[in-house]
């Protein structure tokens, strides 16, 4: 808590060593058992993939004062992270025989109408790979109120709003693929198609603003140590702005290619949770030196938007991947009030 005396200003910074888990990426999927040509039943053995998520620094600034009146103060804090993969479960390779075995593709637009019958090879790939990046800016706006419920434990009540933006890019390749007896979109007599290389593309621009709730409290300890223990929660109205991009090399047909663009906007629920240490001292001229270091949470709901082909044979009827962002990690925060 402050000094008597420090009550106009309130400067701090924070250090973020955070990783970010995006749900619905799962690139691709191994194959170990052969297909069985001619066989009304086929029997699958799989191993999903998904990107290894990164470990990122990131940075988060608040200044605020306090008003004249009942321990009222207002804090503006700006948050920048940016996440990517590792190079683990970045890339993998996989042998094509016997038919059957390979990588079977997670993110591919059917651009041929695969044959019915049960003879053919299916979709396998070689080689895959998955890479995501996500950019994210966080603006907190805050009124915050003082109070204690019991004189060892000092709270802060607040109230304002949060705005976001955020940029997602994600890729998914593969290459190497197998033949299959498929047919083209304006119909004919089936024939043989090899699959080269195959890619899909989604940026992702999103960007919202919403109320803001939470509250902060400090549990006094031993030796001027501190156990907080903060959270909030927030529901944005956010838009959207979506581009997706599925493109293929067949021969003999050559390059097909398919690109989607939406715009869309609804709520997303945000939570925050941190619990950890804190220290402080006042120096003789009213100046206050606090430090804190604890671990901080953030779930975001459906932030992966990204559309999944649903059925192989139909184009075009595909599934919102609708998946969860959750940021999480280390908050080494140094603050001063004067």
């Amino acid at each position: 808590m402050p000094c008597n005396g420090c009550k106009d200003l309130y400067v701090a910074a924070s250090f973020l060593l955070w990783q970010a888990k995006m749900w619905g990426l799962e690139f691709g999927a191994k194959s170990f058992l052969p297909n069985v040509p001619g066989s009304t039943t086929q029997t699958f053995h799989e191993k999903l993939y998904v990107p290894d998520f990164a470990w990122k620094p990131g940075f988060r600034l608040s200044v605020g004062g306090y008003l004249p009146h009942d321990a009222w103060d207002i804090r503006a804090s700006w948050t920048i992270y940016r996440d990517e993969c590792t190079s683990l479960k970045k890339r993998f390779q996989q042998v094509l025989v016997p038919p059957g075995i390979g990588v079977m593709p997670l993110w591919q637009y059917p651009f041929l109408q695969i044959s019915g019958d049960n003879t053919g090879n299916p979709i396998r790939y070689s080689n895959a790979f998955g890479n995501w990046k996500m950019h994210l800016d966080s603006i907190d706006l805050e009124l915050g109120r003082s109070f204690f419920p019991e004189q060892s434990i000092p709270m802060r009540l607040l109230m304002g709003a949060k705005l976001t933006f955020m940029r997602q890019k994600y890729v998914a390749e593969y290459d190497g693929g197998t033949t299959i007896l498929a047919t083209l979109p304006q119909g004919g007599a089936p024939s043989l198609f090899q699959y080269v290389s195959s890619q899909f593309q989604l940026r992702s621009h999103q960007w919202g603003i919403g109320p803001r709730l939470g509250i902060e409290s400090r549990w006094n300890m031993l030796w001027g140590f501190n156990l907080i223990g903060n959270g909030a929660c927030s529901v944005l109205c956010s838009f959207f702005d979506l581009h997706s991009k599925f493109e293929d090399i067949i021969q003999p047909t050559g390059q097909c290619t398919m690109s989607r663009s939406e715009k869309f906007h609804e709520l997303t629920p945000i939570l925050e949770a941190m619990l950890g240490l804190d220290w402080g001292t006042c120096f003789c001229n009213g100046l206050y030196f606090g430090a804190q270091i604890g671990y901080e949470w953030q779930y975001w709901w459906a932030a992966n938007h990204a559309r999944r082909n649903y059925v192989q044979t139909l184009p075009g009827d595909t599934i919102d991947m609708r998946g969860e962002l959750q940021m999480h990690g280390l908050n080494a925060k140094v603050l001063f009030e004067y």
